[in-house]
């Protein structure tokens, strides 16, 4: 825990396999006397990657709130995260996905092909409680071409969250997102400085986004 960047209790790479991460427990994780840590319980990116039955929680942070439950970054692709309980993550969101370098459409992976986004991604039937920061978010500003969003959400319950519970930013090119049949209780209880809504959407991405249910 006292790492500075990529610290975790599984952190996957590009080419790093099909992983299939199951009833593992990942916590407490403490950062205390750590300037810059960013970690999360599994972190990292990679294809065709199942996250299931997990027990993840107490990931502490710093002010810079860069430690999560799930933290997916650009290169990832074909995600299934479900059936996890997810809890007190002081350190920021539960589960984030976030293209921080703007890779979308453009970032060529290691075993050839360009990585055109989130694609494939699915979230379902988790228990999502109590987070610095947001339930689900999605992120890829800077993505360009024909980037891509490709995101299933649905039966998760979503609880304690001080910030917006699902909150999308996104420049994808295109966008076919669905939240639907979630359980959104008690969230967003502070103010969240740019805009409060159970579901908040940013960027400047176009195509479908649905929330329904």
């Amino acid at each position: 825990a006292a790492a500075a960047p990529d610290a975790a209790s599984f952190n996957l790479q590009y080419v790093g396999g099909h992983w299939r991460i199951v009833n593992n427990e990942m916590g407490p994780w403490p950062v205390a006397g750590v300037s810059a840590a960013r970690a999360a319980g599994v972190t990292g990116r990679g294809d065709n990657v199942k996250v299931l039955g997990n027990h993840i929680h107490d990931i502490a942070g710093t002010s810079a709130l860069e430690n999560h439950g799930i933290y997916l970054d650009g290169g990832t692709s074909n995600w299934e995260i479900a059936h996890n309980w997810i809890h007190d993550i002081t350190g920021g969101s539960l589960i984030q996905m976030n293209d921080a370098n703007g890779l979308a459409g453009s970032f060529t992976k290691p075993h050839g092909g360009t990585w055109m986004g989130f694609t494939g991604m699915q979230v379902h039937n988790n228990w999502l409680e109590n987070a610095a920061k947001y339930g689900l978010n999605i992120s890829d500003v800077g993505s360009v071409g024909a980037s891509v969003v490709e995101y299933r959400a649905w039966n998760n319950v979503i609880i304690g969250t001080k910030l917006p519970p699902i909150r999308m930013n996104s420049s994808a090119r295109t966008m076919d997102v669905t939240f639907a049949y979630n359980t959104l209780h008690n969230a967003m209880v502070s103010n969240s400085g740019s805009g409060n809504g159970y579901f908040r959407n940013e960027g400047n991405g176009t195509g479908a986004i649905r929330a329904y249910n």
